[in-house]
């Protein structure tokens, strides 16, 4: 899928997303978490290891619309 964020283009798949977060720990959950792997991740920091963009170039619907696309589902977190 390609889309462009922070004025920069991206061509990833859900695959893609899977692979980059091997290695990775899931961060503190917020308000805003999808299921990638069988594991539950802040969209914030799923969005970011795919994409290697840094946490504060990009806002949570950004992350959470892309990963949507992706086929991923989105969780809301009720604190």
């Amino acid at each position: 899928m390609q889309f462009t964020t922070d004025g920069q283009a991206f061509d990833i798949d859900s695959e893609d997303v899977v692979q980059r977060l091997r290695g990775h720990e899931p961060e503190r959950l917020h308000q805003y978490t999808v299921t990638i792997g069988g594991r539950v991740w802040p969209v914030k920091q799923a969005f970011s290891v795919a994409t290697g963009l840094p946490h504060h170039r990009f806002r949570s619907n950004t992350a959470r619309r892309q990963l949507t696309r992706l086929g991923f589902k989105i969780n809301e977190e009720i604190n």
